[in-house]
């Protein structure tokens, strides 16, 4: 049987670090200043986020996510090739979403394969309506090009 015989040096420290008192209490001090610090950072931005959020600065209207993510759902369902299909990000500077009221006018591009198997820029166009906070009613979507 091996035993386990650790060198003595590796069990107690060959040199002990002692600080003075003054050292102590300035690493106290500044242990202590960057504490406080961080707790007035929290609470500040948490109070500001809520102040923001209230206000209305800070939200965006969930309609919009929905919108474009069901209207890329629905014109996939017109494409030969859907498996093909890249859409712009719904934030791109070529995509555009109006609301008016309860309806939302989506227009982006993608690109898709087309009958010859070749990856084709197009435009399209989507109407959507929205029934409630998380249900919206596809009235339509065509391509423009």
């Amino acid at each position: 049987m091996m035993s386990l015989a650790y060198p003595q040096h590796f069990l107690t420290p060959t040199k002990m670090y002692k600080m003075t008192k003054e050292a102590e209490l300035t690493f106290v001090t500044y242990m202590t200043a960057i504490a406080a610090l961080i707790f007035v950072a929290v609470i500040g931005y948490l109070f500001i986020s809520d102040v923001l959020d209230k206000s209305g600065k800070n939200s965006y209207d969930q309609g919009l996510v929905y919108a474009c993510t069901y209207s890329e759902l629905e014109i996939k369902k017109q494409l030969k090739y859907p498996d093909s299909v890249k859409f712009q990000s719904c934030v791109s500077a070529s995509t555009s979403i109006s609301k008016t009221g309860d309806n939302y006018h989506f227009n982006s591009y993608l690109e898709a394969k087309n009958d010859l198997g070749m990856m084709i820029p197009r435009k399209y166009v989507c109407l959507l309506t929205l029934k409630n906070t998380k249900d919206l009613e596809y009235i339509s979507c065509s391509f423009t090009d």
